[in-house]
């Protein structure tokens, strides 16, 4: 395994070697100065299936001390 940055995660930022392997990052590391990909966890991540949402209802808010949300998606 290689510790030399060759890209970096599109969605996380972490820097990655050539098998997209998160590696550590030295100091003044930045992930704009490398090509995206993804590392292995953010693209199982992005794999799973989105998650059920719902609508706050009132009762909802209302229990989690927040009347404000109301109506808003969780």
């Amino acid at each position: 395994m290689s510790n030399a940055i060759t890209f970096s995660c599109g969605f996380c930022g972490a820097p990655l070697n050539a098998d997209k392997e998160q590696v550590d990052a030295p100091d003044g590391y930045d992930p704009n100065a490398y090509p995206h990909d993804a590392c292995g966890s953010c693209m199982a991540e992005q794999l799973q299936p989105e998650r059920e949402r719902m609508i706050v209802t009132r009762e909802m808010a209302l229990d989690a001390g927040d009347p404000s949300l109301e109506g808003s998606v969780w």
